[in-house]
């Protein structure tokens, strides 16, 4: 089910935006979970809220990932989409909605919005990784490949242990000593299977979203 993201009241505003969307949801990134990014989440929500006072914020993360890492990842876009919209309906969430994902999640999103545009309020894709606009195997530097594949596996990446290639890494995702070890324990308690990573992989190679603006 989507997750509440809870925050400390904030004063009332006036509306600064009233056909902004009230029901926001945050995808989970590909191979990682919505827990990965700490307080993010309800600092996201404060400022959801200097906009539109009633703004609400769900987290979604994707079948086999976080708190579903039990579950089989699909292996395309479109069932992932699906998967999604069933567990915001069972919640009985109310569109249209504002939907924020990053990197290869965009896919999902983007998907989301192509197929039921008159869901969609609002689509908010940070750093997207996509075709026709991405080419896929340039979304990440080619030295960082075998860190990327390690980190979708769940595995330790076997380039760890090179300082110049690590430390690319942990800049790339402003990753402090605390935040590591935050995400360790992440892995240990939702592990990703490896079927699951590969299927998601998989998914996003597949993709490819319409140059055409959804319609809603």
């Amino acid at each position: 089910m989507p997750v509440a993201v809870c925050t400390d009241s904030v004063p009332q505003q006036p509306e600064r935006s009233p056909e902004a969307p009230l029901c926001w949801l945050l995808i989970g990134p590909m191979g990682r979970e919505c827990a990965q990014w700490g307080n993010g989440p309800s600092q996201l929500l404060n400022q959801l809220k200097a906009v539109q006072p009633m703004a609400q914020l769900h987290l979604l993360d994707l079948q086999g990932t976080g708190r579903l890492w039990r579950e089989r990842s699909p292996s395309r876009v479109a069932e992932m989409v699906a998967d999604l919209r069933a567990r915001v309906q069972a919640a009985g969430l109310k569109g249209p909605f504002g939907l924020v994902a990053s990197s290869w999640a965009s896919t999902v999103a983007a998907e989301w919005a192509r197929q039921q545009g008159e869901e969609i309020g609002a689509l908010v894709l940070i750093s997207p990784a996509m075709r026709p606009f991405t080419r896929v195997v340039r979304a990440i530097h080619l030295e960082l490949w075998p860190t990327a594949l390690a980190l979708v596996l769940g595995r330790r990446s076997p380039f760890a242990r090179d300082k110049r290639l690590w430390q690319t890494h942990t800049q790339l995702n402003n990753a402090t000593p605390e935040l590591l070890k935050g995400w360790r324990q992440l892995r240990r308690e939702h592990p990703l299977k490896a079927r699951n990573g590969l299927a998601q992989a998989l998914a996003v190679w597949r993709y490819q979203t319409s140059r055409r603006r959804p319609h809603g």
